[in-house]
Order: structure tokens, then C-alpha cells, then sequence
């Protein structure tokens, strides 16, 4: 998939969690937990912990969502959650 193609839909995404999609959050979470997952593991490397701080960072994405602006890409926003 196209990179912009990519943005596009995770913008379409975004905008439908929003308005209350939980599917449309679980498809974001499933483009993007390895991506988190490795994020988490460059700076804890242990298995565990690193799931443990990928879901965290996923459920504050998921609780600040209406603070993503979109000036960036979502993937970008959401592994700066996770640093």
C-alpha cells in the first residue's frame, strides 16, 4: 500500500473512532502494535514489559485521540505515545 494511501485511510480511521467506531480503533491498533511493540522493546528489552508499555501506549492514544490534529501522520503520533 501506498504511503499516502496509508495516511489517507489511517485519517479515515481516526475520524471514525471518533465518532464512537471501535472497529475502526482495532484496525488502527492491529496496523500498528508490532510497530509499538518494537518501539517499546528498543527501550526496555524485555517481552513482557515491552507488551505491557505497548498497551499502555495504546490506551492513551485511545483516551487522547480527540487531541490528534492531524499535522502529522497518525503512525508518527502514536510512536511519540510510545517513546
Amino acid at each position: 500500500m501506498a504511503t499516502a494511501d496509508r495516511h489517507d485511510e489511517d485519517a479515515e480511521l481516526v475520524q471514525r473512532a471518533l465518532g464512537s467506531d471501535a472497529e475502526a480503533f482495532g484496525q488502527l491498533y492491529e496496523r500498528y502494535r508490532e510497530r509499538v511493540y518494537r518501539v517499546a522493546y528498543h527501550f526496555v528489552h524485555n517481552k513482557a514489559d515491552a507488551r505491557d508499555l505497548a498497551q499502555e501506549a495504546f490506551l492513551r492514544a485511545y483516551l487522547s485521540l480527540a487531541t490528534f490534529q492531524g499535522r502529522s501522520r497518525f503512525s508518527t503520533w502514536l510512536l511519540r505515545i510510545a517513546s
